[in-house]
């Protein structure tokens, strides 16, 4: 996907995430919340709405959501 870091100006990926969540990167909630949002609209915005990986990205923000109703970390 070489178009990729063209489109999208922030990049982000799952596995940067849990490492990050994990090290100590993140020094507040808000912060990680918002990378997890910048992951999926980045998704959205470089992946047809319909495929696969638009679709991967919808379920995984619900979820997300879902969790986050009871704890303050997601």
């Amino acid at each position: 996907y070489p178009d990729h870091y063209q489109l999208i100006a922030h990049p982000i990926a799952l596995s940067t995430l849990r490492k990050w969540g994990s090290t100590g990167y993140y020094k507040s909630i808000t912060h990680y919340k918002e990378d997890w949002k910048l992951m999926f609209n980045n998704a959205r915005m470089y992946d047809q709405e319909g495929s696969w990986l638009y679709i991967d990205a919808e379920e995984m923000e619900l979820s997300r959501r879902r969790l986050a109703r009871g704890n303050s970390y997601f």
